[in-house]
Order: structure tokens, then C-alpha cells, then sequence
């Protein structure tokens, strides 16, 4: 997990440049360190495109960085969500 100190303006910014139409929900995921943590996602019933192998590339990439899993257990964890 990544997390950013961002003013509630910067958020807000972030959700307007990320397309507020398409992310339109914001998740409060709690707090760490005293501050409140969100997040922006949408709400897609039918979702039909899966990411490209280049984006599945910086996932695994930030997924060893912050777990230090190995190879094998990121593939296996992917796997969950996408044909990786």
C-alpha cells in the first residue's frame, strides 16, 4: 500500500483528474498516525477491460516492493483478480 498526505483540495483535484464520472465513490479506509485515509473507486457492475500487461507489470512491481513476496505468491494473488 502507498499512502500521500494530501490536502482535502488536493483530493478532490486528484478525483477531478482521474475522471469524477468514472471514480465516483470515495472510501474512507480509517486512519494511520492520526489521519484519515481514502480512497476513489467506481462502481462498475460489468466491467469488460482488464488492464494491460503493462499496468499488471507496475502492480507486481508494487506489490514485491511493499510485501516482499515472492514471485510466485504475487502471480498467485493476481490470479484472484486477473489472468496475470
Amino acid at each position: 500500500m502507498r499512502l500521500w498526505k494530501v490536502t482535502e483540495e488536493q483530493f478532490k483535484e486528484i478525483q477531478e483528474q482521474e475522471g469524477k464520472a468514472w471514480y465516483n465513490i470515495i472510501v474512507d479506509l480509517g486512519e494511520k498516525d492520526g489521519f484519515k485515509i481514502l480512497t476513489i473507486t467506481g462502481d462498475w457492475l460489468n466491467e469488460i477491460d482488464l488492464p494491460s500487461s503493462r499496468y499488471i507489470e507496475i502492480i507486481k512491481k508494487g506489490l514485491k516492493e511493499t510485501t516482499e513476496w515472492p514471485d510466485e505468491e504475487i502471480k498467485n494473488y493476481l490470479k484472484k483478480f486477473i489472468n496475470s
